[in-house]
C-alpha cells in the first residue's frame, strides 16, 4: 500500500465518522398533550405562547391609597407563583413539555425568562427608579398607579432574555416508546422536563407614578380603558391580555449548528424581548399574566387602617395556674379605621371586611400547633418565637373577641389575599382574538376546553373570605361619601391552648396587622 493510498483510505474513514455523527445529532421535541409522543403540530403541544393560555399571576385584589397612607414606591404585596398556574390543556406537575433525547448535552440546554417586551404594558416600558420609590427594574402594568418586578430563580426579568438552568428527569428504564399512553410518561433514552422543573415565579406589586408611552411598537391593549387615561385601568378587572413574562426552551448553541439541541426556533440570552420573539412561532413555552387574575381598588373609593394602630397591647401579668384552671386575662384595645366615597362594609365581593392579620412568624408556628383551620384562619396567636425561645411561655396563646368580648374572632393567616368573581379568560378579549387556545379535548377541568372556548374558570381564583378565614364587616364603616374615621373596640384574652399540655411560665410576644381589603 502505497501513502497515497493510505491517505485516502484515512480521509474516506473520517468523512464516514462525520456522517454517522450528523445522523445521530441530539434534539428535544414537543410533547403531544393526549399521548405523550414527540410532536411537531402547534395545536397538540403541551406548551402555547398564546396570550389567553398563559399561566395566571393570581394576586386578586390590589388597594391604591393616597401618597400620604401610600407613598410612591411603597411595595403594595408579594406573591409566589408556581409554574402549575399554568393549566392550559390540563396540563398538572408532572406533564413533560419538552423531551430530549439522551444523546443531548444538558449542559447546553435552558431555560429563558423575560417581561413581555414587545407590549407597552407587558414588560416594555421600565419606570424610572424616581416614581418607584428608588427601586429597580419595575415595569408599567396596564393598571394605572401599579408597578411590576418579577423574579425567577436568582434571576430578576427584565426585556433582555436571561437563562435559567432546568434539571430534566431521567427516562424510565423499563418504559418503551411505543408503550408510551400520556403525556407524564418518560421512556427510556430520553430526558424530559416536566411542568414542575420550571422555578417558581416571584412577582412584587409597586405603587407608582407615571404611565407608559401611549404610541409606539408596542401598543396592543392601547384602545383597552377603564376610567379617565385612555389605554390604563384605574379600577376594576385587569382587562389586558398581554401577559407580563414568559419563559421558553433554548441552548447556548447558533441554530444550524451541529452540537444545539433545540433545532426549533427560539431566542439567545441577551436579545432584546421587545424584538426577539422567535419562541412564538413553534409555540416553545408560556408566559404569565394578569388577564382577569387582577383588581384594582382605587384610591377614590377605599377605606385603610390608620397609623393609630400602631400600638402596643399589653395584657395583665397572671399565673400558669391561673390560666392551667382555666383562667384568662385580657386587654381591651381598638383599631382605627378611615374610608373615603362610596364604600359598602361587608363579606360579599365588592365590599370592605376587616381583618386582624397573624404575622408570618406567629402564623408559621400557629399552624405546627394545629391553629391554623381549613380556610386559612388562625384560632389563636402564639409568641412569634415560640419554638425557638425558651423564655417564652407554652401551651398559651392571645384569642381575639368583638362585641364587649362576647363574639370569638379568627386571626387572618397569610397571605391574606382577598378577591372573587373574576371573568373566564376564553378565546376572545383582552384585545386578542385567539384561534384554537382554549379548544382541547378529554378536558379534566369541567367547563374548560372541548370546544367551550374557556382556556381558565374565573372562580378558580376565589380566595377564602367569611369569619373562618378571619374577616368581619363592620356596618360603621358603610358611607355614600366623604371621609370618615372609625374606631372598632376589641379584646385580646390570654388563656391556655385547647388540648395543649401544662402551661409554662415565661412571656407571650406576638405580632399581628390591622387589615381593611375589598372582598
Amino acid at each position: 500500500m502505497n501513502d497515497k493510498f493510505y491517505i485516502l483510505l484515512k480521509l474516506v474513514f473520517v468523512m464516514l465518522l462525520m456522517g454517522i455523527t450528523i445522523t445521530a445529532q441530539a434534539e428535544c421535541f414537543f410533547v403531544d398533550y393526549l399521548t405523550g409522543k414527540t410532536t411537531t403540530t402547534d395545536n397538540n403541544k403541551t406548551t402555547s405562547t398564546n396570550d389567553n393560555a398563559a399561566a395566571k399571576i393570581p394576586i386578586g385584589n390590589l388597594h391604591l391609597y393616597n401618597n400620604t397612607i401610600q407613598p410612591l414606591g411603597t411595595k403594595l404585596t408579594e406573591i409566589s407563583v408556581a409554574a402549575t398556574e399554568y393549566k392550559i390543556k390540563n396540563v398538572g406537575p408532572d406533564t413533560i413539555l419538552w423531551r430530549c433525547d439522551q444523546a443531548s448535552d444538558l449542559t447546553y440546554i435552558k431555560l429563558l425568562v423575560a417581561t413581555n417586551g414587545d407590549d407597552r404594558v407587558g414588560g416594555h416600558n421600565l419606570v424610572d427608579p424616581t416614581n418607584v420609590g428608588g427601586a429597580s427594574n419595575v415595569y408599567y402594568t396596564w393598571f394605572k398607579g401599579i408597578g411590576i418586578r418579577q423574579k425567577m430563580g436568582n434571576v430578576t426579568l427584565t426585556r433582555t432574555w436571561q437563562s435559567i438552568s432546568v434539571i430534566p428527569d431521567g427516562g424510565d428504564v423499563n418504559l418503551k416508546e411505543e408503550d408510551v399512553q400520556n403525556a407524564t410518561q418518560c421512556p427510556q433514552n430520553w430526558y424530559c422536563i416536566r411542568l414542575r422543573h420550571i422555578p417558581v415565579l416571584q412577582v412584587e406589586f409597586f405603587k407608582v407614578a407615571g404611565i407608559p408611552t401611549l404610541f409606539n411598537l408596542s401598543n396592543y391593549c392601547s384602545l383597552i380603558t377603564e376610567g379617565g387615561t385612555l389605554g390604563m385601568g384605574e379600577s376594576g378587572n385587569y382587562k389586558c391580555g398581554q401577559p407580563s413574562a414568559y419563559i421558553q426552551l433554548a441552548d447556548d448553541q447558533l441554530t444550524g449548528t451541529t452540537d444545539n439541541p433545540v433545532q426549533f426556533l427560539h431566542d439567545f440570552a441577551g436579545e432584546d424581548s421587545s424584538s426577539h420573539f422567535d419562541f412564538f412561532g413553534p409555540e416553545n413555552g408560556f408566559g404569565y399574566t394578569l388577564y382577569n387574575a387582577a383588581y384594582l381598588v382605587p384610591a377614590a373609593n377605599t377605606c385603610w387602617a390608620t397609623t393609630a394602630n400602631t400600638q402596643t397591647v399589653t395584657l395583665p401579668t397572671t399565673s400558669t395556674t391561673h390560666l392551667d384552671t382555666g383562667g384568662e386575662v385580657f386587654a381591651d384595645f381598638q383599631i382605627q379605621i378611615a374610608c373615603t366615597g362610596n364604600v359598602t362594609a361587608g363579606l360579599n365581593t365588592g365590599q370592605f371586611a376587616v381583618g386582624i392579620q397573624a404575622s408570618q412568624a406567629s402564623y408559621t408556628q400557629a399552624k405546627t400547633l394545629g391553629l391554623v383551620n381549613t380556610n386559612q384562619g388562625v384560632t389563636a396567636l402564639v409568641s412569634d418565637d415560640y419554638a425557638t425561645n425558651a423564655a417564652r411561655a407554652k401551651n398559651v396563646g392571645i384569642f381575639l373577641y368583638k362585641d364587649g368580648g362576647s363574639t370569638p374572632m379568627n386571626f387572618v393567616g397569610q397571605p391574606g389575599y382577598t378577591g372573587s368573581g373574576f371573568p373566564n379568560t376564553t378565546n376572545t378579549g383582552g384585545g386578542i382574538s385567539i384561534h384554537y387556545a382554549c379548544d382541547w379535548t378529554a378536558p379534566i377541568i369541567p367547563g374548560t376546553g372541548d370546544s367551550t372556548n374557556v382556556c381558565y374558570l374565573g372562580n378558580a381564583i376565589n380566595y377564602l373570605n367569611g369569619h373562618n378565614a378571619g374577616w368581619y364587616a363592620f356596618p360603621e364603616l358603610t358611607q355614600s361619601s366623604g371621609d370618615k374615621t372609625t374606631n372598632i373596640p376589641l379584646r385580646a384574652v390570654l388563656k391556655k391552648l385547647p388540648s395543649a399540655g401544662t402551661v409554662t411560665a415565661g412571656s407571650v410576644y406576638s405580632t399581628a396587622h390591622v387589615l381593611v381589603k375589598i372582598q
